[in-house]
């Protein structure tokens, strides 16, 4: 069984959960926040490019493999959601080598 994903939005003052949060957004600020929330979770796929370890280490202590893919294999989290998800898991958990090439 997946566990729901909450997330508090808006300065922590209330909270939805994760697959709710498009609508929950539109409901209260015409889907910025979404918008901002998908954006972010892209800015944080773009720090992590080119095996940046010095982001790659603080955000997957953040952003568990398990979580993003619970996100990505989900049909109910809108597709938006799910492809910044992917961007991050590609980066931050797939895209990796080893750090020293010496032990090759």
């Amino acid at each position: 069984m997946k566990s729901k994903i909450i997330i508090r939005p808006y300065n922590g003052k209330a909270h939805c959960e994760l697959v709710e949060l498009k609508k929950y957004s539109q409901d209260h600020d015409q889907g910025q926040f979404f918008d901002y929330f998908t954006q972010l979770i892209c800015l944080l796929s773009d720090l992590c490019l080119d095996r940046n370890f010095i982001a790659i280490k603080p955000l997957s202590e953040k952003y568990s493999y398990d979580l993003c893919h619970q996100i990505i294999t989900n049909d109910q989290y809108d597709a938006k959601l799910r492809y910044a998800f992917t961007r991050l898991i590609t980066t931050l958990w797939i895209d990796q080598e080893l750090k020293d090439r010496s032990q090759w």
